[in-house]
């Protein structure tokens, strides 16, 4: 190796002549000292650059796998957040499943009822405005004890709206109507 320094004792000699005369006294000595540090070496530049080139390769996996670290942290908080939307889910599937067992027994216990003649379907809603037939002059006719088209041609009627109640549910479409043209409709007389 060709040294541009010499130790002597404790200090650094420069051995090719005199200092740049640019250079400070203070960055004369540190320039020396790394100088015959690398020197102390024994290592020619082409040792230093092949000794470099796989440190160059560490730094490039040292880097690869921080990025690959941090994709995996962020795999990471995903895989995070979709389990807790997962049991969210389940905690939903679970709800549902117990809300579709109430409905299923709900619906057998109508059904049921529907088999046996007890389930009643209404025209409308309670409260909902319907018309109804009154005959003034006879509530009753005498023939049959009912009013029927012997006694609508009888009898005045009038027209009168009313809240549907429970009493009405028997009478629907014969005289009480969800309209007053349909109740209009069953007092004109009818061509036979």
């Amino acid at each position: 190796m060709n040294r541009l320094t010499k130790r002597l004792y404790e200090n650094v000699y420069y051995t090719k002549g005199k200092y740049p005369p640019t250079m400070e006294t203070g960055e004369v000595r540190e320039c020396m000292q790394k100088l015959a540090a690398y020197e102390d070496t024994g290592l020619e530049p082409e040792d230093v650059e092949q000794l470099y080139s796989p440190s160059r390769d560490i730094v490039k996996l040292v880097v690869n796998n921080r990025e690959l670290n941090n994709k995996y942290n962020t795999l990471l908080e995903m895989y995070d957040k979709l389990q807790n939307k997962l049991k969210s889910i389940d905690g939903w599937n679970t709800a549902l499943e117990e809300q579709f067992e109430k409905d299923g027994k709900e619906l057998k216990k109508y059904r049921d009822l529907e088999e046996q003649g007890r389930l009643i379907k209404l025209p409308c809603e309670f409260g909902t405005s319907i018309w109804y037939i009154i005959y003034c002059e006879a509530p009753n006719c005498s023939e049959c004890g009912a009013i029927n088209e012997t006694c609508i041609k009888k009898y005045k009627a009038r027209i009168v709206e009313h809240e549907f109640i429970p009493c009405f549910l028997n009478d629907f479409g014969k005289t009480v109507f969800l309209t007053r043209e349909e109740a209009e409709k069953t007092l004109e007389p009818q061509d036979v």
